[in-house]
């Protein structure tokens, strides 16, 4: 099996050689997610419990971006039930050097991934709602859709629950799938990179829900696999993930899996950093 090549080449390859002065977005716009489509890039961040929310910027040159739209602009739209503002006291962080109450910001809506399928924008992205004995609702995955990056959809909620969403559809035979950072189980809570086709109009699964990768380090409840992002070159799919490890500081570590066909059995290649 022949790996990818370098990443600098492959940047290399899909960027124009052009300096590029950072930061391309000042200010809070974190976990951006960029589209390219008929020569312009697309690109939106997590906006958490802010409203109007997921804000959609555009650029021709993946340097100077103009605020476009807001994809969150009615209530309907952004769940947040239970979310305390401010400085809400938030369920406590199993490390003790990461002090939650000062750190309300995990809620509303968060890792948003931009996807065109079908002449239609997607924005697969997670409600992370407080911890709530009655409900148990945390955290929720949804989309929404677009014909034209202004008018957004209410969400589609999925059937699958998780973090880190990304729609992806397969070139191939057109069938779309979710894939996302899940657990194996609301008991035993170790988490790992799980797919399966989706109706993007129900959000409920039409195939084998299942565990695409458990991640490199030891499995259990400290391993954090995530970010899961999958695409097409030539005859191989795909998948790069993030990885790090709890309690904090994060280990982050980026990583290839290469397979052919989407429901394969992926193979490690190499790490990034």
């Amino acid at each position: 099996m022949t790996p990818l090549p370098k990443v600098s080449t492959l940047l290399a390859l899909i960027l124009p050689i052009t300096a590029i002065k950072n930061p391309i977005l000042p200010g809070w716009n974190p976990d951006p997610s960029i589209l390219h489509l008929n020569n312009e890039y697309y690109l939106t961040t997590s906006s958490f419990e802010y409203f109007p929310g997921l804000p959609i910027y555009k650029s021709t040159d993946l340097t100077n971006w103009t605020l476009h739209s807001h994809a969150l602009t009615r209530p309907s739209q952004l769940a947040l039930y239970g979310t305390p503002t401010g400085g809400g006291k938030t369920t406590p962080h199993p490390s003790p050097t990461h002090n939650t109450n000062l750190d309300p910001k995990n809620k509303g809506t968060w890792a948003p991934t931009l996807s065109y399928i079908n002449n239609t924008f997607y924005i697969a992205t997670m409600t992370r709602w407080t911890y709530d004995p009655v409900a148990k609702v945390w955290p929720r995955i949804t989309w929404i859709s677009s014909p034209d990056l202004e008018t957004w959809s209410d969400p589609i909620w999925a059937e699958p629950w998780g973090i880190d969403p990304s729609l992806f559809q397969d070139p191939v035979s057109g069938d779309v799938y979710l894939n996302l950072m899940a657990p194996d189980s609301k008991e035993t809570g170790i988490w790992g990179i799980y797919q399966c086709q989706v109706d993007l109009g129900t959000g409920k699964c039409i195939d084998e829900y299942r565990s695409l990768w458990n991640g490199t380090m030891l499995h259990d409840v400290s391993a954090r696999p995530e970010g899961p992002k999958m695409f097409v070159r030539g005859e191989w799919y795909y998948l790069l993930i993030a990885e790090g490890i709890l309690p904090f500081p994060i280990s982050l570590k980026y990583i290839w899996f290469e397979g052919v066909g989407v429901r394969c059995v992926y193979e490690y290649v190499y790490m990034l950093i």
